[in-house]
């Protein structure tokens, strides 16, 4: 089972295309048979390696690589999987998932804690945090009053494709 770290690299303009910035995606097995697409929100401010994340899909493991290859597909060259390590995840039950990062990667450098949260979850978004050693640059800092804001604009950013059916 990989791991996928994944970039969406976003531009403005026509004819001279300005680089804006990156979205952030992981697309991690949680289970033997399930796993999840989840879209970076930003940094939780009181805690250093902390991520939100909003859980864009959940699927059949068996869908995996559909998924990724549909992504690439649609956004034209501009979704890239930077980092595809092996792991061994883990359900722990009650929301929450390890994942045993086995080749430990340039971005991602350490094992992986993938927990439900409740409190900055409503009905139609579901809000992941993710704990680990992650290199990268993130924009957003999270706070409780900042969350449901972030995760309409990411939503908004990915339009129609952020509620995608697999497999159907």
């Amino acid at each position: 089972m990989d791991f996928h770290y994944c970039v969406l690299k976003k531009y403005s303009g026509l004819f001279r295309k300005k680089h804006l910035g990156n979205s952030h995606f992981f697309i991690s097995p949680v289970s033997s048979n399930e796993f999840f697409f989840l879209g970076l929100i930003g940094e939780f401010i009181k805690v250093k390696s902390l991520y939100a994340c909003i859980l864009i899909a959940r699927a059949p493991l068996e869908h995996m690589s559909l998924v990724v290859d549909d992504q690439i597909k649609h956004f034209k060259g501009r979704f890239e999987v930077v980092e595809k390590l092996s792991c061994d995840p883990k359900d722990l039950g009650q929301g929450r998932y390890k994942i045993k990062i086995l080749s430990k990667g340039k971005y991602v450098k350490s094992d992986l804690a993938i927990s439900f949260e409740p409190e900055y979850s409503d009905s139609n978004d579901r809000m992941y945090s993710v704990a680990g050693n992650i290199d990268i640059y993130v924009e957003e800092q999270v706070t409780p009053q900042t969350a449901k804001m972030l995760v309409l604009k990411k939503m908004a950013f990915l339009g129609q494709r952020a509620k995608f059916k697999i497999g159907g």
